[in-house]
């Protein structure tokens, strides 16, 4: 799909996927060692910040809505089965946080994670 104002810095990066839709403006990644499998995985973002050292990301069927969104981590791992995360100003700062879900939805307006 299309993407506009992308930036992508990466150390390390793997990724494999399936069905992979990404429709982004002014996204900004920053990895080290980050690590994405996903199987039918959809990402919309306006104003997205991704800053990562040693991120793992495992998804299937994975919905991600954001906007003005930012996630900050080291060492966080993420596994997911039919999750579902709608947020507006969401603000996630993590070390050594893991996250396993199935059939999770997360709907946020102004939340701030600080783990």
């Amino acid at each position: 799909m299309g993407r506009n104002d992308f930036t992508f810095v990466s150390g390390d990066f793997t990724s494999v996927s399936d069905d992979f839709t990404s429709v982004s403006s002014n996204f900004t990644s920053v990895s080290s060692n980050f690590t994405f499998v996903s199987s039918d995985f959809t990402f919309v973002s306006s104003n997205f910040t991704f800053v990562s050292n040693d991120f793992t990301f495992v998804s299937s069927d994975f919905t991600f809505v954001s906007s003005d969104f930012t996630f900050v981590s080291s060492d966080f791992t993420f596994v997911s089965s039919n999750f579902t995360f709608v947020s507006n100003d969401f603000i996630f700062i993590s070390n050594d946080f893991t996250f396993v879900s199935n059939d999770f939805t997360f709907v946020s307006r102004d939340f701030t994670f600080v783990s």
